[in-house]
């Protein structure tokens, strides 16, 4: 019996295999179907019968039998499933050590059968891997654009949606190239593409779809050609600085640089004086934005507009640029102090297993326990994430709702979402977004406090007004910490609350950013 123990503890030692782990040390050419020699560290998903994905065609597996003891072996494959290199038998092999691929898709059962001296029990003298190969991927793309003398058509100014209709959809690559100017857009790492196109010209749209193991690569492209629009250009009715201090007005197409107008078409005012302008410039980048370049620093606490009569400016395809009223300049801030207060990567109800806390305490309470909050995807500014306040029927004037961010005990996850840093005694301002629908909420409270609390450090800024039925706004106030407010470092830790509201309502908070005030 001893003997036999012994002979079935060689036979299981003799199931392993070894394949060629070049994985590691192999980097694929770009856009190739070349295959890789297929690496794996272990052998017991094959062998509990969890297939191992693999190539066909590409996929180089080496097999070795390290059994103990044994005389021989006889390897089998299923008849047509593989090549073994160098083999005139692709079914069955006595070799010790050799290679394969897949010459057809599907599940591939591969048997080891050991041989020894003396019998063994037939569960224990043979071993069965399980293969999955795969097809190799084959890139397709589709578009609603109609095809004209060998091209998609499509006028100046239209998003345009490109399906990405490949065998394997999981990785995706895009590239967007105006062969007319030369001019290729960075690389667009998304499964389904809509893409501005905003300049006159031929353009190559090209696809790669891909899967890095089992390797697999295939590219599709399809021409496109943008004609003339029969539209009228429109100009966005959001004007921005950025973090270079210029102010972008962003058009629906590429505009004509030989038709820019004088500055003195344009009026600057900040905190409702006039501003010198230094210079107008079309973007190098993006052709569609009209740059303003003002003469001196417009600060964050300031509060800036611009107008633009247009006369001479026209699109590339030379239809006329409207003029642009009066309109506030959402100035650039600065550096954001609470870097990730967008909610991301952290959907579900707000509990301490998300490091978010809903708490009656601190600002006052729900009594009524009428109010949740939950970070929801989909809720947020452009379909991110956002925190959503649910109000009930019973929620009153009296009753509301604070969020603790808790940056100072550790997310077991690696998210650290809740810390304001770095802070000083100083004002700062904050920028929220604000959407509600139902009853109108009565005040958004945000604050800091240090942790452990320190409630004389605890300090409040609040917005009353300006909340807009089922539309998200920007809305700011400001806010300064105190000695007390700050842990150490200079770290602080938000609490966000919602109240006022009387009946049902869902209150949602997204983009919450923090700057240092420019005095």
């Amino acid at each position: 019996m001893k003997k036999l123990l012994k002979k079935i503890l060689f036979i299981c030692l003799s199931t392993i295999f070894v394949l060629a782990c070049t994985t590691n040390d192999y980097e694929e050419p770009e856009n190739t179907t070349a295959g890789r020699a297929f690496g794996i560290t272990s052998f017991d998903t094959g062998r509990t019968g969890q297939p191992i994905d693999v190539r066909i065609t590409t996929s180089v597996v080496e097999f070795t039998d390290l059994s103990i003891l044994a005389n021989g072996r006889t390897w089998t494959f299923p008849e047509g499933a593989v090549d073994i290199i160098g083999s005139d038998n692709d079914t069955t092999t006595d070799l010790e050590n050799f290679s394969v691929t897949f010459k057809r898709a599907g599940p591939v059962d591969v048997v080891l059968a050991p041989v020894f001296e003396n019998p063994v029990p037939t569960e224990v003298a043979t071993e069965t891997f399980t293969f999955n190969a795969l097809e190799q991927i084959t890139a397709s793309i589709s578009t609603d654009l109609t095809l004209v003398n060998g091209a998609f058509e499509v006028e100046a100014g239209t998003d345009v949606t490109f399906t990405n209709n490949s065998s394997e959809r999981d990785n995706a690559e895009w590239r967007v190239i105006n062969t007319t100017t030369g001019k290729e857009e960075d690389l667009i790492t998304t499964i389904d593409l809509t893409f501005p196109f905003k300049a006159l010209g031929n353009y190559i749209v090209g696809l790669r779809a891909f899967d890095d193991a089992p390797f697999s690569s295939s590219i599709a492209a399809i021409p496109v050609r943008v004609i003339p629009s029969s539209q009228p250009v429109t100009v966005e009715p959001k004007i921005e600085e950025n973090d270079s201090g210029q102010i972008i007005i962003a058009y629906s197409r590429d505009l004509d640089p030989a038709t820019l107008d004088a500055i003195s078409n344009f009026t600057l005012l900040v905190d409702g004086a006039p501003a010198m302008i230094q210079s107008i410039m079309l973007d190098p980048s993006n052709p569609s934005n009209l740059l303003v370049i003002p003469s001196t620093n417009i600060k964050n606490s300031q509060t800036a507009t611009i107008a633009y009569n247009a006369v001479n400016l026209r699109s590339a395809d030379a239809a006329p640029a409207p003029s642009v009223s009066q309109t506030t300049i959402r100035t650039f801030g600065g550096p954001n102090l609470f870097a990730n207060g967008v909610f991301e990567g952290i959907d579900g109800p707000v509990a301490g297993g998300e490091r978010f806390y809903s708490t009656g305490g601190f600002l006052s309470a729900d009594g009524g326990n009428n109010i949740t909050a939950a970070i929801t995807p989909g809720s947020g500014v452009d379909g991110s994430s956002g925190l959503v306040f649910s109000f009930a029927a019973g929620a009153g004037a009296g009753n509301n709702r604070t969020v603790f961010g808790d940056g100072l005990n550790g997310d077991p996850m690696g998210r650290v979402v809740q810390e304001i840093k770095t802070l000083e005694e100083a004002t700062y301002i904050v920028r929220v977004s604000i959407k509600y629908t139902g009853a109108v909420p009565g005040e958004f409270k945000f604050s800091m406090t240090s942790f452990p609390f320190n409630f004389g450090g605890i300090v409040n800024s609040s917005i009353t007004t300006g909340f807009v039925e089922g539309e998200f706004v920007e809305l700011t106030t400001e806010i300064t910490p105190n000695a007390g407010t700050l842990s150490a470092g200079g770290l602080a830790y938000p609490l966000i609350n919602v109240g006022g509201v009387v009946g049902v309502s869902e209150v949602t908070i997204d983009n919450i950013e923090i700057f240092l005030k420019e005095e």
